[in-house]
């Protein structure tokens, strides 16, 4: 695993969708080089619906993910990655959080603050520092799949891993 994992960056990429009776995400790791490395979709549950969860549930299945990887290795990762969604709000959430170590009491009654703490103790707890990124959403709408820079490729990618899993499993 150690080898696998060494040297150069990560691009990683997550998306969200809301539905009316339940939410879904999905995202897609990607070498700088577009090496597809790992896709992944599932439900994002919550009471209260919203894009924000949806991304923010994606986002914390993929640093989970990123998590267990070198736990199972039995390494600490060494790696720059980059962490980008279309939602502004979760990134500028994270951007923010990410430099404090302890939580201020007044945060935790910020809505869906309970994803963003799991996304930042995950962070903390792998010693990453990512650098958090926003792209716009559903660039392929006006521009050829093929003809997108990476970090849209793999968003739209990661936008149809959630559809799929919502289309899948809708309750």
């Amino acid at each position: 695993c150690a080898g696998w994992l060494v040297g150069g960056g990560r691009c990683v990429y997550e998306a969200g969708s809301a539905f009316d009776e339940s939410m879904s995400f999905g995202w897609s790791i990607s070498l700088p080089d577009g090496t597809r490395i790992a896709t992944c979709s599932g439900p994002a549950p919550g009471s209260k619906q919203s894009s924000f969860r949806a991304e923010g549930y994606g986002m914390l299945s993929l640093v989970r993910f990123i998590h267990q990887l070198s736990v199972f290795c039995h390494s600490q990762p060494q790696w720059q990655i980059k962490l980008i969604c279309d939602n502004e709000g979760l990134i500028t959430r994270l951007r923010d959080a990410i430099q404090y170590t302890s939580v201020f009491p007044n945060d935790t009654l910020s809505p869906d603050w309970d994803i963003t703490n799991a996304i930042i103790s995950t962070l903390q707890s792998t010693r990453l520092q990512p650098l958090f990124d926003h792209i716009k959403g559903h660039q392929d709408k006006h521009v050829a799949f093929d003809l997108l820079p990476l970090e849209a490729q793999l968003n739209v990618e990661a936008d149809h891993n959630a559809v799929h899993h919502q289309t899948l499993y809708q309750r």
